[in-house]
């Protein structure tokens, strides 16, 4: 009795790696709007988020599914090589190979103001090296609970201005480069986090909102400078 157990938890261990492998690897499109408002929005086209958990992508496939434009994440945090996102340089590859537009995204983990600017340095080392015709930019969020771990409140007063501090440095080094650019971030964290009036007011800041269910558009995201 013991050994079958056993043997049905190794099987149901197996089953469920097996299918978070398959469902990593599955990246459905999201559809991108520029839009006035939700009544008036218009798909700007088919695009995904890749990195290295999606593993080796076939581009060939997705351009054949609708895929018109891909975000390429290029690493995490401050500018180690080590952070490198390890399929970087294969995604742009095969993103230049067939033509598709891409941007690129940096996730960020900044808690001080040394690690924003190195931060904006890592995105700068990269985005140098290619041509992200969708601009750079910075991914703030907390989704691995990073920021919780190290007992970093981003609901503060403090934090809130520190974090867009951030954002502001980010933002001002791709710019000054000539990068389109901007900070990626969901309803909650442009509204109860990040200073969206500070943010607005910055010179090159871009707005790509993540956000579900408007109006019965799902995965929407927002590009502002599309609608340029």
């Amino acid at each position: 009795m013991k050994n079958r157990i056993r043997k049905s938890l190794v099987a149901f261990v197996i089953l469920t790696v097996l299918i978070f492998m398959s469902s990593a690897a599955y990246m459905p499109p999201m559809t991108a709007y520029a839009y006035e408002n939700t009544e008036t929005a218009t798909v700007k086209g088919n695009m995904v988020d890749v990195s290295s958990n999606n593993g080796i992508v076939d581009f060939d496939s997705l351009v054949a599914n609708g895929v018109t434009k891909v975000i390429i994440r290029l690493g995490f945090g401050s500018d180690l090589e080590s952070q490198d996102d390890r399929q970087f340089y294969r995604n742009v590859s095969e993103c230049e190979r067939l033509g598709i537009d891409y941007g690129l995204y940096l996730y960020s983990y900044a808690l001080e103001y040394e690690e924003a600017y190195s931060e904006a340095s890592h995105a700068l080392r990269l985005a140098k090296q290619c041509n992200p015709t969708l601009g750079v930019w910075t991914d703030y969020e907390d989704a691995d609970g990073y920021k919780t771990r190290h007992n970093f409140n981003y609901y503060s007063a403090e934090n809130r201005s520190k974090l867009t501090d951030y954002c502001i440095i980010f933002i001002s080094t791709m710019r000054d480069n000539g990068y389109e650019t901007g900070v990626y971030a969901n309803y909650s964290w442009f509204n109860n986090v990040l200073q969206l009036d500070r943010l607005q007011a910055t010179d090159g800041f871009n707005m790509w909102l993540a956000h579900w269910g408007i109006n019965g558009l799902q995965d929407l995201a927002v590009w502002r400078f599309w609608t340029r």
